[in-house]
C-alpha cells in the first residue's frame, strides 16, 4: 500500500475511533454551558492543568480489529493502557476561556498517535473550541479537526 494511501486510512480510523470514544449523543443531559448571566466576562487565560481523554471498551475494539493503537506523545502520557481501560492525559498549555460562558481555546502539549506497528500518524498541538465544539490538531500539514464535542 502506498504511503499516502495508508495515512489517509490511518486518519480515517483514527475519526471513526476518536468519535466513537466521545459517545453519547446531545439528547443525553442537559445543557452543555451554564447560560450567561449578567454582564459579559472578559477572557481569563488558561494556565496548567491537564485534558484527559478516556477511550471506551468500543472503541479500543474498533481499534483492536483494524491492528490500530493509540498511544500518547510526551508530554502528554498515558494514564492506563489496555484493551478496556486506556486514559490520555494532555498538559494544558494555554488558551483563555470567558468565566461566564466557558467560551474559548484550550491549548495542550504533546499529543497522541494511531500506528499498526509500522507505521503512525502523529497529531500534535491539540486544541479543544468550546465554541465550535471541536478538537483539532496539527498533523504536520496544517491543523485538522479531530472531532467534534
Amino acid at each position: 500500500m502506498k504511503p499516502a494511501r495508508v495515512i489517509v486510512s490511518l486518519l480515517v480510523a483514527l475519526v471513526v475511533v476518536v468519535s466513537a470514544a466521545c459517545g453519547g449523543s446531545d439528547e443525553q443531559g442537559g445543557p452543555s454551558t451554564t447560560p450567561a448571566t449578567g454582564p459579559a466576562q472578559a477572557p481569563v487565560a488558561l494556565t496548567g492543568g491537564s485534558t484527559t481523554l478516556a477511550i471506551d471498551i468500543q472503541t479500543a475494539g474498533v481499534l483492536a480489529d483494524n491492528g490500530l493503537e493509540i498511544a500518547a506523545v510526551a508530554p502528554a502520557r498515558e494514564i492506563s493502557s489496555g484493551v478496556r481501560d486506556t486514559t490520555l492525559r494532555f498538559p494544558i498549555s494555554g488558551g483563555e476561556a470567558r468565566p461566564d460562558t466557558l467560551a474559548g481555546r484550550i491549548e495542550h502539549r504533546g499529543g497522541l498517535s494511531v500506528g499498526d506497528g509500522t507505521r503512525r500518524v502523529i497529531f500534535r498541538k491539540l486544541v479543544v473550541d468550546t465554541v465550535a465544539r471541536q478538537l483539532t490538531a496539527d498533523a504536520g500539514a496544517g491543523r485538522i479537526p479531530l472531532l467534534n464535542l
